[in-house]
């Protein structure tokens, strides 16, 4: 009798379990790239499958202008609501992240946060210091292309124009009472409850909410790991270390472990370079800055080569990522302004270790050893008990036999003079 009503409440609850609404929740953090790319088309794959919307938790400062448009084109094609979110407090939705934001279907941004900062820029001209301004033409396409998606999503055009032709930026309030975002949440959940019922952007029909199951969709950790190190500082990073590894393991041989874990740093530097896309006349530079340090070190003296590896390297470095063949970055000021310290401090770094660091392990190794009887000989110890003309001493934290010409006191300093078998000829340390 209990198997039978345990059946029929099971069939009773069937539909009640079918007709469960998921909305999916995916998190878009850090530099956009070809790697986030990945992951927001599985999230959106995922999500059209049997969720009945998308909630991209968003803060970046922008990215590359080809994984953009990607990630565009995949939010435009699916058949499920896709919102975007800009939170936690204090998170953007900048330059690339603002045009994401203008495809979808609902933009919500939570207290703190801001949106937009979209003027196009192909990165620092290390010649002047200063930002490299995009041309006119890109400008022209890049604002073309921001009023086109606030006008197919039905969001005020004149000022979605603006975040490029004067790279605006607005807080949620603003936002909202442009025109140009639907809603102001504190949290996920209030997102959920204020957006249920609400009209579709760029998309027929209303949002359904309603008791929904949240589900997060975690990044698998081979994409966090390819997004992590194509952040294009960590790539940096790890490529200049690697390089440094290399050096360093193959003019100092023996130790095996700095040449090991620069060739694994220079192949993930490498991996990473080619998600992001980079200027290949940077990497040459950086290179040839790399190889004057090295012939620097095989020279008597420090000067013209040297100071030729600093600027080599440091331009190198500028350009690494500025107007690389390509690829557009739609990334924020600020990106640039921080990748530029970064370098500075690496260059720094990078001369310091040349200059003084390997110089000395090589000086170090190419030095000839010492052993046996040659070892002992300067060597200062302390008179143990009084030398007259034997005695002891300690030397190293070990105890000598010894003797003297002359007569020395317990307690006294002494250096050692000659080697005989397992007795020390010693004399009194005069100190210079």
């Amino acid at each position: 009798m209990k198997k039978i009503i345990l059946i029929v409440l099971l069939v009773l609850l069937m539909p009640l379990v079918s007709s469960a609404k998921t909305v999916y929740v995916m998190k878009l953090e850090g530099e956009i790239g070809v790697a986030s790319q990945q992951v927001i088309d599985k999230a959106v794959e995922k999500a059209n499958t049997d969720g009945v919307a998308l909630i991209i938790e968003m803060d970046t400062p922008g990215g590359r202008g080809d994984a953009m448009m990607e990630i565009i084109k995949t939010i435009e094609s699916s058949e499920i609501p896709i919102i975007v979110f800009v939170s936690p407090k204090g998170a953007i939705a900048a330059s690339a992240g603002t045009y994401i934001a203008m495809a979808s279907n609902l933009i919500a941004m939570a207290p703190g946060t801001s949106i937009g900062a979209c003027e196009p820029i192909l990165g620092y001209d290390p010649t002047t210091g200063q930002i490299m301004e995009a041309p006119e033409k890109t400008i022209n396409f890049y604002s073309s292309y921001m009023r086109s998606l606030a006008e197919s999503h039905d969001r005020n055009p004149d000022d979605a124009e603006k975040f490029v032709t004067e790279n605006l930026s607005l807080t949620p309030k603003s936002a909202f009472e442009r025109g140009l975002i639907e809603l102001q949440a504190d949290n996920l959940y209030d997102l959920i409850e204020k957006a249920d019922g609400m009209k579709l952007k760029g998309m027929e029909g209303k949002l359904d909410l309603k008791d929904v199951n949240i589900e997060i969709l975690e990044a698998s950790f081979k994409d966090k790991f390819i997004i992590t190190i194509t952040n294009p500082n960590i790539a940096y990073f790890l490529m200049t270390i690697g390089i440094l590894g290399l050096i360093f393991g193959f003019t100092t041989p023996g130790w095996h472990v700095p040449e090991t874990i620069g060739a694994v740093c220079l192949a993930l530097g490498i991996i990473a370079q080619g998600y992001i896309g980079f200027n290949l006349g940077g990497f040459i530079l950086i290179g040839l800055g790399l190889l004057f340090f090295v012939i620097e070190l095989l020279t008597p003296t420090f000067g013209l080569f040297t100071i030729a590896g600093i600027a080599s390297f440091f331009f190198g470095s500028m350009f690494l990522f500025s107007a690389a063949k390509d690829v557009e970055w739609v990334i924020s000021r600020e990106f640039f302004t921080q990748f530029r310290y970064l370098v500075l401090i690496i260059t720094v770094c990078v001369a310091l270790f040349f200059i003084f660091g390997l110089s000395k392990a090589i000086k170090l190794r190419r030095t000839k050893p010492t052993t046996g009887k040659d070892e002992m000989l300067g060597i200062i110890g302390t008179a143990d008990t009084d030398i007259d003309p034997e005695g002891q001493i300690l030397v190293r934290g070990e105890r000598w036999n010894v003797y003297s010409d002359e007569k020395i006191k317990k307690g006294e300093k002494v250096e050692v003079i000659y080697v005989d078998g397992l007795t020390l000829k010693v004399k009194k340390h005069e100190r210079r």
